[in-house]
C-alpha cells in the first residue's frame, strides 16, 4: 500500500490550508484536496504534481509518499512460484541473452 504523508509535511511546514498549499505548488485545489482528504481513493497522480508539492513543501519525494507492504500471507508464496518457466526476467538491469547466471553483469539504467 502507498501512504501519502501530505498532512504530516504540511504540519511541519506550518501550512494549515489545502488552498494555500495548492497556490504554492501551482496545483488545483481539487488535486491537493484529493491527496489530503481522500488519499485512500487516489489511484495515481502525475509526476508534475509530486514535483510541485516537493517544491512547495521543500521536501523530498520520500517525505511525501511511503510504500508499506501489505500483510497478506499468500503474497510471498505466489511471487516465488510465479516465475517458474517464464522467459522474461523480473530482474532489472541483468543481461540474460546467451549468458549463464555467473556471467550476467548489471546494466546501468537507461535515461
Amino acid at each position: 500500500m502507498i501512504l501519502i504523508k501530505l498532512e504530516d509535511m504540511m504540519w511541519r511546514r506550518r501550512i494549515r490550508s489545502v488552498s494555500r498549499l495548492a497556490r504554492l505548488a501551482g496545483l488545483s485545489r481539487q488535486t491537493v484536496d484529493a491527496l489530503y482528504n481522500r488519499s485512500d481513493r487516489v489511484k495515481g497522480f502525475r509526476l508534475e504534481t509530486l514535483e510541485g508539492l516537493c517544491r512547495a513543501l521543500d521536501c523530498r519525494i520520500e517525505d511525501l509518499i511511503e510504500y508499506v507492504p501489505e500483510t497478506n500471507p499468500e503474497l510471498p508464496r505466489r511471487i516465488e512460484g510465479s516465475g517458474e518457466g517464464d522467459t522474461d526476467s523480473d530482474q532489472v538491469g541483468v543481461v540474460r541473452t546467451g549468458q549463464t547466471p555467473q556471467d550476467a553483469q548489471p546494466v546501468p539504467p537507461s535515461r
